[in-house]
């Protein structure tokens, strides 16, 4: 019998002095990665264009090639997918 492990959850943090662990950042959240596709949730912190572009590239180094953010509100919770359709936003 055998047995695999694949890490499949992390955190992604982005600023602009964040260059590896324990630099400062402006942005954090929880991302689960099933194939090609990243889950984003439990986001935290200023994100705009230069936080958007960061990310985009950390994740395509690992293969994302689409991103679905998971936003909860109150009582409430829903899926963003940004561009793509149901499954997220084409990082091509």
């Amino acid at each position: 019998m055998g047995a695999t492990f694949e890490a499949i959850t992390g955190t992604l943090r982005a600023g602009p002095e964040h260059r590896k662990y324990g630099d400062p950042w402006v942005f954090a959240a929880t991302v689960q990665v099933l194939g090609d596709v990243a889950y984003i949730s439990a986001a935290h912190g200023t994100y705009g264009t230069d936080t958007a572009r960061a990310l985009r590239k950390a994740l395509r180094k690992q293969g994302v090639r689409r991103v679905v953010f998971h936003r909860q509100k109150a009582d409430r919770s829903y899926d963003v997918s940004i561009g793509g359709g149901k499954h997220g936003t084409i990082l091509d």
